[in-house]
């Protein structure tokens, strides 16, 4: 009697962590332990600057659409991306922006010093800085966002 008992108690909770077993490899092949599969893209620049969208490709190129809501129509006269807060390589620009209004920018990112070159999901930390002059009183500035992406192609 006593062994029967201990064989049906063995099934019983060998059943169960068959059961938890094949639940968690599900849950694993779904890419649910991946915090990177929850990863949207963001993109925040400081007030008077927006981005309208953002997107990275592989080879590191960021698609990014800026608009402005100053006071008064800017100039923007570089974008760049990188890892840290401070402006490397950026594409030169002089692309007049009403109040309003938006313009599309291609800079590369850059990580420690690299061009970024990731693969199709993985994840970008870093910065966007963008200089520009307030056409109504010639003061250059510098705004610094962030933006946090998966590469999509």
């Amino acid at each position: 009697m006593r062994s029967q008992s201990a064989i049906e108690y063995l099934v019983t909770y060998g059943w169960a962590l068959l059961i938890i077993a094949i639940a968690l490899i599900a849950i694993t092949a779904f890419g649910l332990f991946n915090p990177g599969g929850f990863v949207g893209n963001s993109c925040v620049l400081p007030n008077g600057l927006s981005c309208k969208s953002a997107i990275l490709s592989s080879n590191g190129m960021l698609t990014i659409n800026i608009g402005q809501e100053t006071s008064s129509p800017i100039k923007i006269t570089e974008v760049s991306c990188n890892s840290n807060q401070t402006a490397y390589d950026g594409i030169s620009a002089s692309v007049n922006i009403n109040i309003n209004g938006n313009a599309t920018f291609t800079p590369f990112c850059y990580y420690a010093g690299n061009q970024f070159n990731g693969k199709i999901g993985q994840v970008y930390h870093g910065f966007v800085i963008v200089n520009y002059t307030s056409q109504s009183s010639s003061i250059s500035q510098q705004a610094i966002g962030t933006f946090v992406g998966k590469v999509q192609n």
